[in-house]
C-alpha cells in the first residue's frame, strides 16, 4: 500500500444527532440480507427498498454491485413503484453494464462490478433491486450494516443467518440488537434486526465512521480457503496464512547470485536488509493485483522476479524469501493500513487486515518494512504506525503492535522572512517536513508531473489569501523521512497602514477548528502527534519603529503545549513559535478541556499583532 496524496482528505468525524421530520433526499424503507450456508456453501440474497425524495435522491438511483470469481453475482432484478405501489418500470438485461474495477493503481483486478441506473420523473418513488452471490470459499460469512449511506435513514434492516446445526459460527455487534435464535429441525436461524434513525454528521477529528455504525460481523470457526483453516484463534489463523504460502519462496538461481553480490560487503545484518530494501525499492514497483485466492494467497518470489512488480502480498513474500536466502528471520505481517487507527477486536479472531508488512526481530529492536513504500528505511507512515498486527508464524502466530510515531517524527520546522514591498507582504517559506507532510511531498515528487504539483501546491500548501509566485521540493538523503519545500507567496492581508501606525499581523497555522463543546457530539481521535516550530522574522519597514517590548508566552496542559518567544530590535520582529498537539483518544466527557486549551493557543494566535509607528 504506497503512501499517496489521499492524506490530503481532511480527517473527518461521526456523530449522531437525533432523525428530525424533514424529509430527506432518500430513505432506505427496507434493506433485507438472507444468507444461507449448506454444503460449505455460502447463498447470499440481498433485497433493497429505496425512496426517492426528491432530484438530489437520484444519486441513490445509480447502483453498482461489485463480485468476483470467487463471488459469483445472479440475479439481478430492479423495479420502481409510484407512491400508491404501483409498479411502473423494470430493469431490461440490456440496461446492465458490466465492467472490470480498474483503478489509478491497479495493473489488474479479478474484481468486477454490474451497474445500471433506473429512475422515475415524478416523486416520491421507490426504486427496489435484488441480487444474489454464491461462495464456495469465505473467510468470513458477512460484515453487515443497517447503513448504505450515513446521510439517508434506514427504516427497517434485517440479517438472517441459516446454518447447519453443526456449523459453527462466531459474530462480533456494535449498536446492534441481540439476535433471535431459532433451531428448526436441522438448521440454526440468527436473525437480526435493526434501524437506523440517528444520522451522522461530520466533526474535526473524531473517531472513523467504522467505531460508530451499528454492525454484526459474522465468521465460521471453520473454513476452506484454498486450504482447510480455522478462526478459533489467532494461532490457528495465522498457521493457516503460513500454510497458503507454502512452496511460494523460491528464487531464481541468477537472482541468488545477486542477492549475494549486493550483500557480500555488508559490516552487518541490518545493512544487509537496507541494502535488499534499496533494492527492492529499484527494482520492483507496487501494483494492486488481487488474483489467486481473492488476495489472501501472494504470488510467488519467482513472478516478482520475472515481472518486476507485485502487489503488497507478492512484494512482501519477495522480500521475505530474499532474506531467508541469506538467513536473516522475518515475519510476514497482517496489518490494517489506514490513515485512522482502527477499532481492532484483539478477542475476535478475524480477518480485520487489508494490508502486509513484514516484521524483521532485530537485537537492537523489531524492523517493520512496508514493502510496497518508496518512503525512507525503516518509516512505516501515518497509516501503518500504532496499531495492532498478526505476526505469522510458525504454530506461534502472535498480535502485536507497530511503533507509534513520536513528536519527533513529525516535526515541521519552517523559516519564514517577512518583507514589505509595494504595500503587501512578500513571504519566503524555508521549511523541512516529517510525518504525514513527508509522505504528501514524497508522493508529489515521485506521482505527479509538474502541473499536477503547481495545482496541488497552490491548493493545499498556499494560506488563503496569499498568491504562489514560485516554489520548489527538495529531497534529502535516501533513508532520512523528511523532504524540503520552499515557496515565495506574497499577501496584502500581514501589513495595514492607519495613518501613522503599522499594523502587522502574525502568520497563524491553518490549524483544524473544533466545534464548541455546546454542539459537540462526539469524541476526539488524535491518532499520531501534531508538532510545529515556527521561526519568523518580520523586517521592518525603514521609517518606522515597532512598539513594546520582548516577551514570551507559554501553555502548557495533558493535550499538549503552546511556546512563544518575540523578540522586538531595531530592523526586525523575530518570533519562535511551537506547537505541539498530542496523540489522544478524548472522550466527549474531557472535550470541554481539550476545546478550552485549543481554543486558547487559537485565541492567542489569532489575537497576535505588532504596532509600528512613523518615526
Amino acid at each position: 500500500m504506497t503512501i499517496r496524496l489521499s492524506i490530503f482528505t481532511v480527517l473527518l468525524v461521526v456523530v449522531h444527532s437525533a432523525l428530525q421530520s424533514q424529509v430527506h433526499d432518500a430513505e432506505i424503507s427496507y434493506f433485507k440480507t438472507n444468507i444461507v450456508i449448506r454444503n460449505r456453501t455460502k447463498t447470499e440474497e440481498i433485497r433493497y427498498e429505496i425512496k426517492i425524495n426528491n432530484r438530489n435522491g437520484e444519486r441513490f438511483t445509480k447502483v453498482s454491485i461489485p463480485y468476483s470469481k470467487l463471488y459469483k453475482l445472479s440475479r439481478i432484478a430492479a423495479f420502481i413503484k409510484d407512491s400508491e405501489g404501483e409498479t411502473i418500470k423494470s430493469l431490461k438485461k440490456s440496461e446492465i453494464v458490466d465492467k472490470s474495477i480498474m483503478n489509478w493503481f491497479s495493473f489488474y483486478e479479478d474484481n468486477f462490478i454490474k451497474e445500471f441506473t433506473l429512475k422515475h420523473n415524478e416523486y416520491p418513488y421507490t426504486l427496489v433491486y435484488t441480487y444474489q452471490y454464491e461462495a464456495k470459499e469465505f473467510l468470513e460469512i458477512c460484515d453487515w450494516s443497517p447503513v448504505i449511506d450515513n446521510s439517508i435513514p434506514t427504516i427497517q434492516a434485517e440479517l438472517t443467518i441459516t446454518t447447519p446445526i453443526d456449523y459453527r459460527i462466531r459474530y462480533k455487534s456494535e449498536s446492534v440488537n441481540k439476535p433471535n435464535i431459532d433451531t428448526l429441525e436441522d438448521v440454526v436461524k440468527h436473525k437480526w434486526n435493526e434501524k437506523y434513525d440517528n444520522l451522522i454528521r461530520t466533526e474535526t477529528m473524531s473517531p472513523p465512521l467504522q467505531k460508530l455504525l451499528p454492525g454484526v460481523r459474522v465468521i465460521p470457526e471453520i473454513f476452506s480457503y484454498e486450504t482447510a483453516g480455522s478462526l478459533e484463534s489467532w494461532e490457528s489463523f495465522g498457521n493457516w496464512q503460513y500454510n497458503l504460502m507454502e512452496g511460494l519462496n523460491v528464487l531464481p538461481d541468477l537472482e541468488k547470485m545477486k542477492i549475494l553480490e549486493i550483500t557480500e560487503k555488508a559490516k552487518s545484518q541490518e545493512e544487509k536488509i537496507l541494502l535488499l530494501f534499496h533494492y527492492l525499492q529499484d527494482e520492483t514497483r507496487y501494483i494492486n493485483i488481487s488474483l489467486g485466492t481473492g488476495g489472501y494467497k501472494p504470488h510467488t518470489a519467482g513472478y516478482v522476479v520475472q515481472n518486476k512488480y507485485g502487489d503488497c502480498k507478492a512484494l512482501s513474500n519477495y522480500f521475505k524469501t530474499m532474506l531467508d536466502y541469506i538467513g536473516i528471520p522475518s515475519y510476514y505481517t497482517k496489518i490494517y493500513a489506514n490513515r485512522y487507527i482502527p477499532d481492532f477486536a484483539t478477542d475476535f479472531p478475524s480477518p480485520q487486515f487489508n494490508h502486509i508488512i513484514l516484521n524483521i526481530p532485530q537485537k537492537g529492536g523489531d524492523l517493520w518494512l512496508d514493502c510496497t513504500n518508496e518512503a525512507a528505511f525503516g518509516y512505516l507512515g501515518t497509516s501503518c504506525q500504532n496499531r495492532e498486527v498478526l505476526v505469522v508464524k510458525k504454530d506461534s502466530s502472535f498480535l502485536a503492535k507497530t511503533p507509534a510515531l513520536m513528536p519527533k517524527d513529525v516535526l515541521t520546522t519552517q523559516k519564514i522572512s517577512v518583507k514589505m514591498a509595494n504595500n503587501e507582504a512578500i513571504v519566503h517559506f524555508d521549511g523541512i517536513y516529517r510525518g504525514e507532510w513527508y509522505e504528501v511531498l514524497l508522493s508529489l515528487e515521485s506521482d505527479y508531473n509538474e502541473l499536477e504539483k503547481a495545482f496541488i501546491v497552490r491548493n493545499n500548501f498556499v494560506p488563503a489569501g496569499f498568491q504562489l509566485n514560485q516554489y520548489s521540493i527538495k529531497k534529502f538523503e535516501r533513508d532520512s523521512a523528511k523532504m524540503g519545500f520552499s515557496m515565495e507567496t506574497s499577501t496584502p492581508n500581514l501589513y495595514k497602514i492607519y495613518g501613522n501606525e503599522l499594523i502587522i499581523y502574525n502568520l497563524t497555522h491553518n490549524l483544524p477548528q473544533f466545534e464548541n463543546p455546546k454542539k459537540r457530539k462526539s469524541a476526539v481521535q488524535i491518532d499520531y502527534p501534531i508538532n510545529f516550530t515556527d521561526s519568523i522574522v518580520f523586517q521592518i519597514p525603514a521609517g518606522y519603529k515597532v512598539t513594546g517590548t520582548s516577551f514570551s508566552d507559554s501553555i502548557v496542559s495533558e493535550f499538549g503545549q503552546y511556546n512563544l518567544q518575540v523578540d522586538l530590535e531595531a530592523e526586525a520582529i523575530s518570533l519562535v513559535k511551537k506547537i505541539l498537539i498530542l496523540p489522544n483518544f478524548i472522550p466527549i466527557a474531557s472535550y470541554k478541556a481539550f476545546y478550552d486549551f485549543y481554543k486558547e493557543i487559537f485565541d492567542r494566535e489569532a489575537n497576535l499583532h505588532f504596532t509600528l509607528i512613523k518615526e
